[in-house]
């Protein structure tokens, strides 16, 4: 009778309230998860555009570099419609020349960014003095599924 007794008066949870207790932390634990995952991608993406910035400045510095030279400053002028600069400040077109990596350097595995210098108008402020209006494009393939562009647009005077 004792056992009996012993046996009868144990509490404890019943299977019903461990279930419970499992799908609730499973839950919790899910949208941490959920959570964690969206801001890492978001982290990435941040990461993305800034490198894309610092491509973008490159190209923007190269060309300013180009108009304030003498002897190159008439080949931006007369440059393709499409083109960029690369590390060596020499012009270039194409796909494959213009996909950069962070560094600015091109061909590389780690390439991403298409860099893409577009002449926009020829500008005429007064007579004698002939300028043209740049718009500087860097387009990438983003962590979160879409493809993003940053733009610059810059003017040259001569």
């Amino acid at each position: 009778m004792n056992i009996l007794r012993t046996i009868k008066d144990q509490r404890g949870d019943t299977i019903v309230e461990v279930l419970l207790a499992v799908a609730v932390l499973g839950a919790v634990l899910g949208g941490a998860f959920v959570a964690a995952n969206r801001n890492s991608l978001v982290n990435r993406s941040s990461q993305e555009r800034l490198e894309a910035v610092k491509v973008g400045e490159a190209q923007l510095e190269r060309l300013k570099a180009m108009a304030a030279s003498a002897d190159s400053s008439s080949t931006i002028f007369s440059a393709p419609a499409n083109f960029c600069i690369d590390q060596l400040n020499t012009i270039t077109t194409g796909t494959t020349d213009c996909t950069l990596d962070a560094a600015g350097a091109d061909g590389q595995p780690a390439s991403r960014y298409l860099a893409s210098i577009q002449r926009d108008a020829n500008l005429s402020p007064k007579p004698g003095v002939t300028g043209i209006r740049f718009s500087i494009d860097i387009t990438w393939d983003s962590v979160l599924g879409d493809q993003e562009t940053l733009q610059y647009k810059y003017e040259v005077f001569r």
